[in-house]
């Protein structure tokens, strides 16, 4: 995105490895040390494992809290339910 110029002016993250690196090569960016960052229609998440982070957010933003709760939950912890249900027999 940043080598099209979609994130010219913008802020932006990724992994906190790469941070000082990309704002060097992509210096018109704004590069921020966040899990993830939403700058008008552009989101950018700081990982893999800070994508569902993002993807709550969004849905948070698009649907409203109650949304983003039932999504957690069915995403974030539906395993772990099915396996204390499940010890519970």
């Amino acid at each position: 995105m940043a080598a099209a110029g979609l994130l010219d002016g913008r802020r932006a993250t990724l992994h906190w490895h790469l941070l000082e690196e990309f704002g060097e090569v992509f210096p018109t960016v704004d590069v921020i040390s966040d899990r993830h960052v939403r700058d008008g229609a552009i989101w950018t998440c700081g990982s893999a494992a800070t994508g569902l982070d993002l993807i709550l957010a969004y849905v948070r933003d698009r649907f409203g809290p109650a949304a983003a709760f039932e999504a957690d939950v069915k995403l974030r912890w539906r395993d772990r339910w099915v396996k204390i249900l499940a010890a519970a027999v």
